[in-house]
């Protein structure tokens, strides 16, 4: 169902398919992250040791791992980084992450003139789209010398977005996309992996959120599961519930010290009168000196903190529809909860997708985005 191939990271060449052990294989792809490629190699078998040239082709950070479907679907694809042979079993594990791990190894430098220093410079981009400017730091990563990647980058937006980059920061590539993902309204950032030259050659495609859509998703309909299908492709919902953040009265902590602290709260009784405890939570926002920008922080935080959050975690068949392949974190899905189900009210529920992983099987887990308890 799922194999895994290697090739080099700079070019996109695929190199070969990755012979693995029956289960000796694993992948996960996420919202905003890197996901993982892993694939277990039993290097005493006679196949294996044939292939001489089998441990070139898995080199850490020359090379790379990418989990394909059989409908030649890149699911995830990025750098090695690790090995970890096992002597009693002969087998080599070879550990992999999206690409958008590389750029936790990359800094936000400019490409240095003959004489100039790097602490001197800042790099400085306004009127932009906060995505643009996440495509912006790529892009400037990949002009260094040694630095090209095989990236199809988005087209340019305009926007009212400005970020000023200080050479002595030496700021880390990484780091800084996902300040711009985390901030309101900020966009989603994928590095979507494809083969391209009939199957010869890897490539990662840049996608953005927009200024008036940020958040990436699929067009059209929502992907649906149904847990009351006989013979549907959804075979497992298993529900997390964390009460650990539920709070009636939450304190939003400002700037000063001491008696000079500036506080704000806000209180929720009504569970109270309901036989729940009285349960306190508290956020840090030090830089902010306004109390009314300080009470709505605090209010924000008792809107979160009000009910518990429950996550689901579907377990679907990768050859039922809708198909592996076809979904991909960010995207809207409905689930369908019958009124038979022992835990859950019944309905449909729509939330994002957050993650995938799976193994060489046909079975992948499908974890939803959190969201806030029914009651």
């Amino acid at each position: 169902m799922i194999r895994i191939v290697c090739g080099e990271l700079v070019t996109g060449r695929v190199l070969a398919t990755v012979p693995t052990t029956d289960t000796g294989g694993g992948w996960s792809t996420v919202l905003n992250d890197a996901g993982s490629v892993d694939a277990v190699v039993p290097l005493r078998a006679r196949e294996v040791r044939a292939r001489r040239e089998l441990l070139g082709y898995l080199e850490p950070t020359r090379c790379y791992l990418a989990a394909v479907t059989e409908d030649d679907v890149v699911l995830e694809a990025g750098p090695i980084w690790k090995h970890g042979f096992d002597d009693n079993t002969g087998e080599l594990k070879v550990g992999a992450a999206g690409l958008m791990s590389l750029f936790d190894h990359r800094l936000v430098v400019k490409v240095l003139a003959a004489g100039e220093r790097a602490q001197t410079t800042t790099l400085s981009w306004s009127g932009l789209s906060l995505g643009t400017i996440a495509k912006r730091l790529v892009q400037t990563a990949m002009s260094h010398t040694g630095g090209t990647l095989p990236i199809v980058l988005p087209d340019d937006e305009p926007g009212t977005a400005a970020r000023n980059y200080p050479g002595y920061e030496l700021g880390v590539v990484g780091e800084r996309v996902r300040q711009l993902v985390e901030v309101e309204g900020g966009p989603d950032v994928a590095l979507q992996p494809r083969l391209v030259d009939g199957g010869t050659r890897l490539e990662w495609v840049m996608r953005t959120g927009t200024s008036a859509d940020p958040l990436l998703h699929q067009d059209g309909d929502d992907w649906a599961w149904d847990r009351g299908a006989a013979r549907g492709s959804l075979t497992k919902l298993s529900v997390d519930v964390d009460a650990t953040g539920v709070a009636q009265r939450t304190w939003a902590i400002g700037s000063g010290m001491e008696t000079a602290l500036m506080l704000g709260t806000a209180y929720d009784p009504t569970p109270l009168a309901a036989g729940y405890p009285l349960l306190e939570a508290t956020g840090s926002f030090t830089s902010v000196i306004e109390q009314p920008t300080l009470d709505a922080h605090a209010a924000a935080l008792a809107d979160t903190a009000r009910r518990p959050w429950q996550t689901w975690s579907l377990t679907v068949r990768a050859d039922a529809s809708p198909k592996l392949g076809t979904y991909r974190p960010g995207d809207w899905a409905r689930v369908h909860v019958p009124d038979t189900h022992e835990y859950l009210r019944p309905g449909r529920y729509r939330s994002r997708v957050l993650s995938l992983s799976g193994d060489l099987s046909a079975s992948v887990s499908v974890k939803l985005a959190p969201t806030m308890e029914h009651r």
